[in-house]
């Protein structure tokens, strides 16, 4: 049975190799963090379950960063293409909202000038197990390797694996490694991975060494100086 669940899982991680992940933070103002998460939890999320529905989005999510201070970008869009293609060719499937919710985007979305939006944050999916459960809590790491496809055969050689073998017990519920797309330059970070848990006690012992961190075999990895490790806590998401 083992056996059986670890070809599923290459299966599955095979075939998303080309998915594209877009990163869009956005800082919204503590007087309307209410109004912001009831938009997207009672309605975005139904018209981008729609939009899975049709094949147009492999996946939406809305994340709350934890441990801010006001000047910092407090929730993200995480929205997961099919392809490159996808992400072109539906840049604007929130605007179905009419259909789908009976409301217009004009509607809906009318205080939107209130948020700030950083840029998007465009990155190529290279592997992943694919979430075995609900994700609710997400750790984002952000690096520059000086040897990038060292590292991107060390993550599929050893990391997914031992990741792989305490799937679950430890709190871990998906993991996966991309590259940027857009934007480049020496400002911005050439490679990412995520860690996707079940509680904030087990995101917490993952920073901490532990959980599925916990007897990876560090001393056979190339160093990483991760310059940022954002933590989330997932507010709504497509099934």
């Amino acid at each position: 049975m083992r056996k059986l669940i670890s070809i599923i899982l290459l299966l599955l991680t095979l075939n998303i190799n080309s998915q594209i992940v877009e990163l869009r933070p956005v800082k919204v103002p503590a007087e309307h963090t209410e109004y912001f998460e009831t938009i997207h939890t009672e309605y975005s999320i139904k018209t981008a379950q729609d939009a899975k529905d049709k094949g147009k989005l492999y996946g939406w999510w809305v994340a709350k960063r934890l441990n801010t201070t006001e000047d910092d970008f407090n929730y993200l869009f995480i929205t997961v293409h099919p392809s490159v293609e996808s992400l072109i060719d539906n840049e604007y499937w929130w605007q179905n909202s009419e259909e789908v919710t009976g409301y217009k985007p004009e509607i809906l979305y009318k205080m939107a000038d209130l948020f700030e939006f950083d840029k998007q944050y465009i990155y190529q999916v290279e592997m992943q197990i694919p979430d075995a459960a609900e994700a609710k809590y997400i750790i984002i790491n952000f690096a520059t390797p000086d040897d990038l496809n060292t590292v991107l055969k060390e993550s599929k050689e050893i990391v997914m694996p031992h990741f792989q073998k305490n799937l679950i017990k430890s709190g871990m519920v998906g993991w996966g490694v991309a590259t940027k797309i857009t934007p480049q330059g020496s400002n911005y970070s050439s490679f990412s991975t995520w860690d996707s848990y079940d509680s904030l006690e087990n995101m917490m012992k993952h920073l901490g060494g532990g959980a599925a961190i916990e007897g990876l075999p560090l001393n056979k990895l190339t160093p990483i100086e991760w310059s940022m490790r954002p933590i989330f806590r997932v507010i709504t998401g497509t099934k």
